[in-house]
């Protein structure tokens, strides 16, 4: 009984402090806001620059895996050309029925365009004097051969020298370098002789050094000079010779 005059009364007592509640807070509801504003500033301040620096860190990670993607890219379409040129070797052995060591040009001869280096020797079962050859055909032969590399004369050299036949006539002859790695010169060639521009020069095999049969340049020109019984030929060479990065050398 004496419970529930106490719960009447303080409800009674809360009724009547309502109204009284209520104007209090009306003024003090601003005060309370400016009170709160620096937290309500600082945080939303927060909020919206947290999110900028999150993307500005996502945008530099997808910027990164970008970079990395393309340098998988070049790497990819770098090892589909090495398999590319190491395919065109691979066909060359099949049809060779010889004996070949497969290397890589590290490089080149200072003050000679005509001469570089590979990075096997004696080491590896190279001798001087063997024959080099790529995809394209006939490239030189080892000048000069030590334990772990070796230099090839290119057949541009100026000291080149290789017996080769026309593919279409069979006519002989020799090809000689200039120096120009784009430019050989067919000897001795009667004006009467019918070269034609584009003509396929391959080795004859004549001396031993290079295997019969394998191409080594196209005739580029055929020029007639009034006080001489032989003509001008050029040669351009198959291969690029500007490029080469594998290539075989011929054992036996």
């Amino acid at each position: 009984m004496l419970l529930s005059l106490a719960l009447s009364f303080v409800d009674s007592y809360s009724r009547l402090l309502a109204p009284f509640r209520s104007a209090i807070a009306i003024p003090v509801s601003p005060i309370y806001f400016i009170a709160n504003f620096p937290y309500r500033l600082g945080d939303g301040i927060v909020k919206f620059f947290e999110p900028r620096e999150t993307l500005q860190q996502k945008n530099l990670e997808l910027k990164e895996r970008n970079l990395k993607l393309q340098q998988m890219i070049m790497h990819y379409q770098s090892l589909e050309e090495e398999n590319k040129r190491i395919r065109s070797l691979l066909s060359i052995t099949n049809r060779m029925p010889l004996e070949t060591k497969l290397v890589q040009v590290v490089g080149g001869v200072p003050g000679n365009m005509s001469r570089i280096m590979i990075n096997k020797g004696t080491k590896h079962g190279l001798a001087q004097g063997q024959a080099v050859v790529d995809g394209s055909g006939i490239l030189g032969l080892l000048a000069e051969v030590n334990v772990f590399s070796s230099r090839v004369m290119l057949v541009s050299d100026q000291d080149s020298a290789v017996a080769v036949r026309v593919r279409r006539t069979g006519f002989r002859s020799i090809l000689g370098g200039t120096g120009d790695l784009d430019i050989m010169l067919l000897e001795n060639v009667p004006t009467s002789e019918e070269i034609l521009v584009g003509d396929i020069l391959e080795s004859t095999g004549l001396g031993g050094v290079y295997p019969a049969g394998y191409a080594i340049g196209k005739v580029t020109s055929f020029v007639l000079e009034e006080t001489s019984p032989y003509a001008e030929v050029t040669v351009q060479p198959l291969a690029d010779l500007t490029s080469i990065q594998d290539v075989l050398v011929i054992l036996d």
